[in-house]
């Protein structure tokens, strides 16, 4: 039986007279998909720490919530720069960015702080200095 390679990762057999043709299905690469998280992961991180940056005060903030604040806010803007612009993509990271710094602003306002002051610490419950 040879093989030749089918659409997108997967094979056909060419049979003789005697086999039926079998096909495989194209199979999801673990590498793809590891490579695909980690990547995301490390433009949330870029994303989400480019919005803490932006507001003064500390942000007493586990990396994993910055890392979902970073994805949050590039999803967001993926959405409305499309809606805008349409194929514009060179501006979704400044407005990414943007989204990033007006979602720590929210989590500070949710933890009774605003724009210059952080805020309650959630661990410690003290108020944190600027």
């Amino acid at each position: 039986m040879v093989t030749i390679p089918g659409r997108r990762g997967g094979s056909c057999g060419l049979a003789s007279r005697e086999q039926p043709v079998r096909c495989t299905a194209p199979s999801a690469t673990t590498g793809g998909v590891i490579t695909y998280l980690l990547v995301t992961a490390l433009v949330g991180l870029v994303i989400g720490a480019l919005g803490r940056l932006s507001l003064p005060g500390p942000d007493p903030m586990p990396i994993w919530m910055t890392i979902l604040i970073g994805i949050a806010a590039t999803w967001l803007a993926s959405l409305v720069v499309y809606a805008v612009a349409g194929d514009a993509y060179a501006v979704t990271i400044p407005v990414a960015a943007a989204f990033a710094t007006g979602i720590v602003y929210l989590v500070r306002r949710h933890r009774g702080g605003g724009l210059e002051d952080p805020g309650v610490d959630p661990r410690t419950g003290r108020r944190l200095r600027r």
